[in-house]
């Protein structure tokens, strides 16, 4: 799917919050589990979905809210009827059904929703290494499941820059996966539907400050486009509930203040209820995955392209000046022989091309280019 870059301003609008708190050293940490927890976000400038500000105007929405709503209603064939059956479907609810507790979830529940993917992903590591996005009083998090990339993806120096670093590396490890952006959050049947959001919305703001910092390496001047880059999921058994949210980041209102950070909810399905309905919830899912996967990749390439070495850049100038000089020579015969009968100049025009081509594979290979044409 390609990106289309959208103006930031076309649905921001700045919202306020009180001043921020924190908990006192005295007491203990605090957590999604709490209720005063949500107001704890806020005060970080973390707004869940359905945030009004004091003046009554919602949070932003996503720029690219409509591009994304697209990309998740692109059919998927591992859902169609000849491969996600009647049978199958009730399979699934059985499973939902016998769950207990939130491990039986994600080994019985969320693979059918998920299906097959070879997208790197990692269940319940808690992100040791991440800066606080609000007070170091606040537990770190712990998502459920969520979607990064593999180690070697990332350039040794994006990986080393210690701005990024903070921000991008969630653990030690280094086959966790780094730079998430996808996350899941469920409960089991008596768990608390609002605790799985409070997660999600607090994952989603670590995941979108990964994707910013991402974005802006290598700039000398910090920018918001009010994009989606970063998206959550929650699930209930209870009620067959699928949720899916989109997260974005603008700039500060004020001079020195705090990005705001925004949940958006993209759509809501009962996976229980009939064949269709769990086929809409999880297509969307599915294609959720793989969009922030291509988003993800994206932003990393860019981020690796500042520090590809400089003898690599020359090598890449070298070629495209043999190819520009070998075109100029041709372009120079076929004008001395343009009056040449007709035979003749398609054989010119043949050759033009076929040689042409054969060149440019061979300068390709010569300054170490391995891309088939």
């Amino acid at each position: 799917m390609d990106q289309t870059p959208l103006s930031g301003s076309s649905r921001i609008r700045s919202t306020q919050s009180t001043r921020a708190t924190s908990v006192s050293a005295g007491s203990r940490r605090s957590s999604a589990c709490d209720k005063g927890f949500q107001q704890h976000l806020i005060d970080y400038k973390i707004y869940p979905e359905g945030y009004e500000s004091g003046n009554g105007l919602p949070s932003s929405e996503p720029s690219n809210l409509d591009h994304i709503q697209e990309a998740l209603s692109a059919d998927r064939a591992s859902l169609s009827p000849s491969q996600f059956t009647q049978s199958t479907f009730r399979d699934f609810k059985n499973k939902n059904k016998r769950v207990i507790f939130e491990s039986d979830v994600m080994s019985a529940v969320i693979p059918v929703i998920c299906g097959n993917s070879s997208i790197d992903s990692q269940q319940n590591v808690l992100f040791t290494e991440l800066d606080p996005i609000t007070s170091t009083d606040a537990v770190k998090p712990k998502p459920d499941l969520f979607d990064g990339a593999s180690l070697v993806n990332i350039h040794e120096d994006v990986r080393n820059n210690p701005i990024l670093k903070s921000k991008v590396i969630p653990t030690k490890h280094p086959n966790i996966p780094m730079a998430p952006n996808f996350f899941m959050e469920v409960k089991g049947p008596n768990g608390n539907a609002s605790v799985a959001q409070r997660q999600a919305c607090y994952d989603g703001a670590y995941g979108v400050r990964a994707m910013h910092a991402l974005k802006n390496h290598g700039k000398t001047e910090e920018q918001y486009d009010g994009d989606a880059y970063t998206y959550s999921s929650t699930y209930h058994p209870a009620t067959g509930t699928l949720q899916l949210y989109a997260h974005h980041a603008t700039a500060p209102v004020d001079a020195g203040g705090r990005p705001e950070y925004h949940m958006t909810q993209i759509d809501t399905w009962g996976m229980t209820g009939n064949i269709n309905s769990f086929r809409r919830g999880a297509t969307a899912l599915r294609n959720a995955r793989d969009l922030a996967r291509q988003q993800r990749d994206n932003l990393i390439q860019a981020a690796n392209a500042c520090h590809v070495r400089p003898e690599v850049q020359k090598n890449d100038a070298g070629w495209r000046d043999a190819h520009d000089d070998l075109q100029g020579q041709i372009s120079d015969a076929y004008d001395d022989n343009s009056g040449e009968d007709p035979e003749t100049y398609n054989t010119l025009q043949f050759h033009r091309r076929t040689t042409g081509l054969r060149t440019l594979a061979k300068n390709r290979l010569h300054w170490g280019q391995t891309t088939l044409i």
